[in-house]
């Protein structure tokens, strides 16, 4: 009769399993038979993870593609982003391609095209308007900050002209007052 395998290692040859590694590499590994991997990953199978050599076989798929789990988390979590949002992976790859040809066309790079596009709607969300009416903004903004310019002259001005006239009215009045 075989001697009952501790939890820990069961736990660390299932982790082994799913991540990829040969029997006889999880082994050598653990420093156990290969029988015993053998073994724990049936007993896996039976009580836990069904799809134990499924979920194996991916992972080796992700390893050969040069690829990890924390890329393939990453995936889900985009994935699970668009589904939210309502957007396919293909939405995505579209407008990936209207990028590259649009940077192409006009010569740019596309990490600097996406930073300032990143900019651009960070200061259009802060203005609270919409990204497509962000330039109309801006050219409004700029016609307030002209006639600020120009009210702020005309004041000058005629701070200028009151001074001038206190300093006649001032210079024209005896010393006691």
């Amino acid at each position: 009769m075989a001697k009952k395998i501790p939890l820990i290692i069961k736990e660390k040859v299932g982790k082994l399993l799913i991540s990829g590694m040969s029997r006889d590499m999880i082994a050598k590994h653990m420093g156990i038979g290969a029988g015993s991997v053998s073994r724990i990953a049936d007993e896996i199978m039976s009580r836990e993870i069904p799809d134990l050599y499924a979920l194996r076989e991916i992972a080796v798929k992700i390893k050969s593609d040069g690829f990890d789990w924390r890329n393939l988390a990453s995936f889900v979590r985009f994935s699970n982003l668009l589904e939210q949002m309502g957007l396919s992976q293909l939405d995505i790859e579209n407008l990936i391609q209207y990028i590259e040809s649009h940077c192409y066309k006009t010569d740019q790079n596309i990490h600097d095209f996406v930073i300032g596009m990143n900019e651009n709607l960070k200061f259009a969300f802060e203005l609270g308007v919409p990204i497509y009416e962000l330039s109309e903004t801006i050219k409004q903004k700029k016609e307030e900050i002209k006639a600020l310019e120009n009210e702020r002259n005309r004041l000058k001005t005629l701070i200028q002209k009151y001074r001038f006239d206190y300093s006649k009215i001032h210079g024209r009045m005896p010393d006691y007052l």
